[in-house]
């Protein structure tokens, strides 16, 4: 697995995934504000014909409904501004890659 690291945040990604999307998604996390110079970790694969992107969040944010609608809609942009419109699922992960919860966009 490779890696990038935009702003304090760290970009792992699988090798079919080309520079040019890295480069693109480490400029939305930085536009968007998200990417602020604290750490923070992203995962990106494409293991079959949609694109999974896991965000390490703290355990329970994905329990408050502001934080799930918050993250569906960063999660709408993100597909429409980085990835073209191509199907995105969107994880917010705990730790240890694990999903807390999932939004499939496209």
């Amino acid at each position: 697995m490779n890696d990038r690291t935009f702003n304090g945040m760290q970009v792992f990604y699988t090798p079919q995934i080309s520079e040019a999307i890295i480069e693109t998604l480490g400029e939305y996390f930085i536009a968007s504000g998200y990417a602020d110079g604290n750490e923070k970790t992203a995962v990106l694969s494409q293991p079959n014909n949609a694109y999974e992107l896991g965000l390490i969040v703290q355990p329970g944010v994905e329990q408050v409904q502001e934080n799930r609608d918050l993250f569906k809609a960063f999660a709408e942009e993100l597909c429409a501004c980085v990835f073209e419109g191509e199907k995105v699922n969107f994880y917010l992960c705990d730790s240890e890659l694990e999903p807390l919860i999932v939004f499939s966009i496209g």
